[in-house]
């Protein structure tokens, strides 16, 4: 199956959010909280490519454990690969706003986010690549 517009746009993104996180964590300590949320924003936003190609309808949400959900109908396997991923809902709002975070925010942290985005996309290309024809 050709890989849709729309999906190629979701991924598009993903990679963009991707490459500016791993830019500001570049600077150590400074922009971590905005790292996190480009990560959490990455792996969000590779998540619905997916659904998106797979002509699953989601909610509007940043929750990636309940995006998740809606991939396991199509593919339990990428689901379970991904659901580490889920660790980065938190940071949609977690540090960007008074009382949100649960945690102190630190350089390893923000770290394992990247991590987890870059995998949550990679994982996400290499499933299309393997289902068709591949294009972003």
């Amino acid at each position: 199956m050709t890989t849709s517009k729309a999906t190629q746009k979701w991924l598009v993104i993903a990679q963009e959010d991707l490459k500016d996180a791993k830019a500001l964590l570049e600077y150590g300590d400074k922009f971590l909280k905005y790292v996190v949320f480009a990560s959490q924003q990455s792996a969000e936003k590779s998540i619905k490519a997916y659904l998106t190609q797979s002509k699953i309808r989601y909610p509007n949400t940043h929750d990636i454990a309940d995006l998740l959900k809606l991939v396991s109908r199509s593919n339990a396997e990428l689901s379970e690969k991904l659901f580490p991923a889920s660790r980065l809902t938190a940071y949609a709002i977690a540090f960007r706003y008074p009382d949100a975070a649960n945690e102190e925010l630190n350089i390893e942290i923000a770290e394992i986010a990247v991590e987890l985005a870059d995998k949550t996309l990679s994982e996400i290309i290499d499933f299309l690549k393997h289902d068709g024809d591949f294009a972003v």
